[in-house]
């Protein structure tokens, strides 16, 4: 029961100081003068002055609040310095009214957004308090209070805008240094789904909330839920000074509002409908595929109880048919070019009931539902090994807010279930027509076949949130203080190549001397099974487990995952001067189990490193402390200058935590897989190897054409899996102890150093907000984000290092190689061996290759013997009893600096012809750089892609920040503008447009497998496929560019061609039986770079134009109806070079001179890698698409 307002003190003065109390117990030390406030990023608020007319601040008025449209109504009244806050509001319009003895009322409408702290001073007549002053406010303003740097999208945009595929995160896009990305960019699981990058960043760790409450994806990232675009109210995108309240960020935030009902019955119905046969342009390559696009949906709202109860609820659906394209020209296998069957579903539902409670109060129940079936590939593409990936999302929430005296009140509850699953599409990968090698998935280059090697898996999520938030208004100072707890469970399996081996080729594995199946090149049957320049394995199996925790949840075995995140923080706003607010604050983050800090230390680590055996440091001192400035220059409250800096906590995502937590484990039955060729046999856990499969030596296989061992490959993975279940979780063979080695080479898995640090950026913000004539405010800012503590994943044991060569093992391994080929040395051998290549009835005696060397030990473990350990190789690692050690360790860095402006304008007849026009545009100049890679570098199941979040590997192990640059999703330039306009009664016009400079390319050096320590590795860390000399992280396209790229090829083939590298010199200064000579003879030394052609090609810009007409008819009073057509991508302008990839990549920064590199790009061979569709409803770039429309409202 609530009392009133006017008679609450004493009871007011409870709940703060308990409130305060265990905000104080978390965040000690700071005191009630020195916090930080702004408005709530679960709703806004109105602040603001009552003066008189002389300027001078009228205390003790009564300020009434209320909303036309429900009825609610607040009561405040001003401080001593004639201040009042309004605390948490929803947005909407909503009317001021101001009255206090001997001055006239006066009334004023004033928009509230999320996020935003409305200006709500006023300025009190002389005369009775029964004359009231009318008083108009802008629709847009300048902000005199905040210095966070954030962008609202109003319920206007939203349902007007042009946004292809109607994804809520679309919009986002609008506002400066944003850019969105497909799901599949982040994971197999994100399929159908859409992130937002802040910052040159991937979206992975954007931080998503629908009504106050965390939707984030904690396994990935990204969202958990789509949520329709008739749902939402509006919604909030801030990237810089984030709110004191946000949860754990480092990069952005989206705070979406869903909507409401209202006394008036109101809402809308639409049906929208694409065919690529109406208007729609070919895809890539020219193929004119089949696509049709069918997408109903609306919502309506009104009130159960006039000015009590109201209720609003909204359901979409799509459907879609598509015959996705696979070409494949350009390829051996032009042939097989074709489509599948893609279809693709989603539904989303909302409802929402709020409450007008007694003395101001406000509270509401809201429910959503999201469902999405999607065929199709990792990353666009897996072309004829799709899966199907299906999302379920049940979600519900609610809060109250309430005022008592000074104080303000919000809470907040919810939960949500996030169910993912992916199998294989079998009527696809089982159809012989794309499947000529049956029993494994097969990958060759761009082609692909049988089951899709990411299934089978499942992913589940859970969160039971609660969050207070609440405000103290005293003299100047309007004090904020909170608390949140978030109770995460995650769950689920990923048996990665658990329905088939995966065998990745590539083009260069097929060997026309041994080509048995017809059609030679142009059948994948006829492909050599061995490692590749693509692959250091030639075939993986999966051991049919896949879990990866000891943990049972969700009513699987194991893989469950817990974590209890805590928040709290305290700040105030303190308004020194009626032109000048201070803010500062201080906010504490605490999570548990991100880095499996609960298991026990493995001291037997520390004969490796030192402090490596260690248990994992949990971080229990997140403190974040914040403070800007906003001054109004003027004191009109027209322009404003503003300043703010602070230090936000990024997260870990669970999945990190999978590839750590069973190595650390020494019982339990996870997943693993082993590995053939170069390896000729199958460990089995508990003893004992495979050694044959069907009457055939696994030796045999390898070397030999696939098609030939498909179904035998089939027969040994099940053969594997029945031993690994017969095993039991008596023995793990990933624990460390047992293994002795762990990394991307081994299993993919990698451990944290023990010494974590929770990673963080420190960011700051200058600007100047001005309104420069009614309705349209220009922001100009400055923003900084530099960040640390990001992981980097670095072999710790240094396998591959030249420093570790062994003489000894070096001398042997030369001297078994010459005695298998029955030569008498080195140069005899690499002439004639006999032994190892026998003479054919079609081809003489071989002579000995790099590989023969490599197999017997002349290599680094990591390249010939899966990282495992082996003393018997010349680098193997810094202790010879462990083999690779890779640990994710708290050294990666990034750095983005930007000028970013917006401008905001509504207007009313702005121009003759032109009744109304809603504009938003932005224009950023920036730079993101930082360690890792970039987003077109990196494949399988440990590569990043420059992705900051996820773990990325460092490019030297001596030295992680060697290489720094642009990276990720670096654009420099980028400007986008939305406009929605009337331009005649009923007649609307609107469009957006994009126009975004290209991204950056690594290049680095070609790997062929075997010995490639001898080749690619310059600087003999022990890393290979380094990048080239004379370039840096993300240089092409920035300092090097199509023009001058042979400059760079020339100046290293000048430098280094023909030349030992580190490892190549160790050999030759050793004795260890084999020559300078001989090295080259083999090919183990620096290969020369092929220039690229006079007309080759860079990374393409981005270029996108979507336009809509439509008009509204009138029937009745209160129903209108519009006709409308939208196309996307107007001008049909072909756009390449997405981040991801995202389907096939036009441009490798591999310098292989193959067609794709960079070295061999040119107009003739590109169209085939022209960007499509994505996943879901994604299309940004893809060619143009026309959607017919009709839309009632009432």
């Amino acid at each position: 029961m609530f009392k009133p307002v006017t008679s609450s003190l004493r009871f007011s003065d409870r709940v703060a100081q308990t409130a305060l109390l265990f905000c104080a117990l978390v965040v000690a030390g700071v005191s009630p003068s020195s916090l930080f406030a702004q408005a709530s990023n679960a709703a806004g608020t109105i602040q603001g002055t009552v003066t008189d007319p002389s300027g001078a601040a009228v205390p003790s008025a009564k300020v009434t609040i209320s909303e036309p449209s429900t009825g609610l109504q607040k009561v405040f009244t001003t401080s001593g310095s004639g201040y009042y806050s309004a605390g948490s509001l929803a947005p909407g319009q909503y009317k001021i009214q101001v009255d206090a003895p001997g001055f006239a009322g006066s009334d004023e409408v004033v928009t509230v957004q999320i996020g935003v702290v409305s200006n709500g001073d006023l300025k009190l007549g002389v005369g009775s308090s029964t004359t009231q002053i009318e008083v108009e406010a802008d629709e847009v303003s300048v902000d005199t209070t905040q210095t966070q740097i954030a962008g609202v999208l109003s319920r206007e945009q939203i349902a007007n805008l042009p946004v292809n595929g109607r994804n809520f995160l679309d919009l986002a896009q609008l506002q400066p240094g944003v850019q969105i990305q497909d799901g599949t960019n982040f994971d197999p699981t994100k399929n159908g789904f859409s992130s937002i990058s802040f910052g040159g960043r991937f979206g992975r760790t954007a931080r998503i909330l629908l009504d106050g409450l965390d939707i984030s994806d904690e396994n990935v990232g990204t969202t958990t839920q789509n949520i329709s675009e008739d749902a939402i109210q509006e919604f909030e995108v801030a990237q810089s000074n984030l709110d004191i309240s946000t949860s754990i960020t480092s990069s952005g935030s989206v705070n979406v509002i869903s909507r409401s009902g209202s006394n008036r019955i109101h809402g809308d119905g639409f049906y929208n409908f694409r065919d690529k046969r109406a208007g729609g342009a070919n895809f890539p390559g020219g193929q004119d595929n089949y696509l049709q696009r069918n997408n109903v949906g609306g919502g309506f709202g009104g009130a159960f109880v006039p000015d009590k109860a109201f209720y609003f609820m909204s359901a979409e659906r799509f459907i879609q048919h598509l015959d996705a394209p696979v070409n494949l020209s350009g390829t051996p296998f032009p042939q097989l070019s074709g489509s599948y069957t893609a279809p693709y579903s989603e539904m989303e539902l909302l409802g929402r009931t709020d409450f007008n409670l007694p003395y101001g109060a406000h509270a509401f129940v809201r429910g959503a539902y999201h469902n999405n079936k999607d065929v199709g590939g990792f990353g666009g593409g897996n072309n004829y090994s799709p899966y199907l990936n299906e999302n379920n999302t049940p979600n519900v929430g609610g809060g109250v807010d309430f005022v008592t005296g000074n104080f303000s009140h919000s809470f907040r509850v919810g939960y949500f279930k996030f169910f993912n699953h992916i199998t294989d599409a079998t009527t696809v990968t089982e159809n012989p027509l794309f499947n000529t090698t049956p029993g494994v998935s097969l990958q060759i280059g761009a082609f692909s076949s049988g089951a899709n090697y990411l299934a089978p898996q499942a992913t589940a999520q859970s969160n039971k949130q609660f969050r207070y938030d609440g405000t103290w208004t005293k003299g100047r100072h309007t004090l904020r203080y909170g608390a949140g707890i978030n109770h995460l469970l995650g769950g689920g399996f990923a048996s990665f190549y658990g329905i088939q081996p995966y065998v990745p080729l590539d083009y260069s594995s097929y060997d026309p001397t041994n080509s048995p199946f017809a059609g030679g090149a142009a059948n994948p049957a006829n492909y050599i099974v061995n490692p590749s320049p693509a692959a250091t394995v030639g075939v993986y199996l999966g051991n049919g487990q896949g879990y990866n925790t000891e943990k049972s949840l969700f009513g699987y075995p194991g893989g469950g995952q817990e974590d209890w995140r805590f928040t709290a923080y305290v700040g105030d706003q303190w308004k020194l001067t009626p032109r000048l607010n201070v803010n500062y604050g201080l906010r504490y983050i605490r999570d548990t189990g991100r880095n499996d800090s609960d298991l026990p230390a493995i001291p037997s680590l520390d004969a490796i490193a030192p402090g490596l055996g260690n248990k994992v440091r949990q971080p229990n001192q997140n403190f974040g402390p914040q403070a800007g400035i906003s001054w109004d220059a003027t004191g009109k409250g027209k322009t404003i200058v503003r300043a703010g800096a602070g230090i936000y906590y990024e997260n870990n995502v669970w999945n990190n935590v999978l590839f750590d937590r069973p190595v650390r484990l020494s019982q339990g039955l996870f997943f693993g897989l082993a590995t053939l060729c170069p390896n000729t046999t199958v460990p089995l856990p508990g003893g004992g190897t495979i050694t044959s499969i069907d009457g055939v030596p696994l030796s045999s296989i390898c070397g030999s054409p696939i098609g030939l061992y498909s179904q035998q490959l089939g027969d040994l993975e099940k053969a594997y899996q029945a031993a690994v279940t017969a095993a039991g979780p008596q023995a793990n063979g990933n624990y460390i102890n047992s293994a002795l080695a762990v990394g991307p080479a081994v299993n993919g898995d990698q451990l944290f150093l023990p010494q974590y640090r929770t990673p963080r950026s420190y960011q700051m913000n200058i600007g100047v907000q001005q309104e420069i004539v009614k309705n349209v405010v220009v922001s100009v800012d400055y923003l900084r984000n530099t960040a640390q503590n990001f992981l980097l994943g670095i072999d710790e044991n240094h396998a591959g290092d030249v420093s570790n060569f062994n003489p000894t093992a070096a001398a042997a391994a030369v001297a078994t190689t010459v005695a298998a080929c029955g030569a008498a040395d080195a140069s005899s051998a690499i002439l004639a061996c006999p032994g190892l290549h026998p003479a054919t009835a079609t081809t003489p005696v071989g002579g000995a290759v790099l590989g023969d060397f490599a197999a017997n030990g002349l290599d680094s473990i990591s390249t010939s013997n899966g990282g495992a350990p082996a003393a018997n190789f010349a680098f193997a690692g810094k202790n010879t009893t462990y083999g690779q050690m890779s640990f994710l360790t708290p050294s990666g860095r990034s750095s983005y600096n930007a000028l970013a402006v917006t401008v905001n304008g509504q207007a009313h007849h702005p121009v003759p012809g032109v009744i109304s026009a809603n504009l938003t545009a932005s224009y950023t100049y920036s730079h993101f750089n930082g360690t890792g890679s970039n987003a077109m570098v990196g494949t399988g199941l440990s590569a990043s892609g420059g992705d900051q979040d996820f773990g990325a590997n460092a490019l030297s192990y001596n030295n992680p920040n060697k290489y720094y640059g642009p990276n990720s999703l670096d654009r420099h330039q980028q400007f986008s503008i939305g406009l929605d306009a009337e331009v005649w009664k009923g007649l609307r016009i609107d469009t957006i447009a994009h126009l975004y400079s290209s991204l950056p390319l690594t290049l680095s050096l070609p790997t062929q497998g075997a010995g490639d320590i001898f080749i690619s590795d310059l600087d003999g860390d022990g890393t290979v496929g380094d990048v080239v000399p004379g370039s840096n992280i993300g240089s092409f396209m920035r300092g090097v560019t199509p023009h001058n790229i042979n400059n760079l090829i020339t100046n290293y083939n000048n430098a280094y061609s023909g030349k030992l590298t580190p490892a190549g010199n160790a050999l030759v200064n050793a004795n260890v039986g084999i020559s300078a000579a001989n090295l080259t003879s083999l090919g183990a030394v620096a290969q020369s770079l092929p220039l690229a052609p006079a007309n080759q090609l860079g990374n393409d810009i981005l270029r996108v134009w979507d336009v809509g007409v439509g008009y509204s008819f009138k029937v009745g009073e209160g129903l209108s109806i519009q006709p409308s057509v939208h196309a996307f991508n107007v001008l049909n302008a072909a756009n390449f070079d997405a981040p991801g990839p995202l389907g096939s990549v036009r441009e490798d920064g591999v310098l292989n001179g193959q067609p794709g590199s960079a070295n061999n790009t040119t107009a003739a061979s590109q169209e085939p890698f022209r960007l499509g569709l994505g996943t879901g409803v994604f299309a940004l770039g893809a060619p143009r698409q026309l959607e017919f429309g009709l839309k009632a409202t009432f």
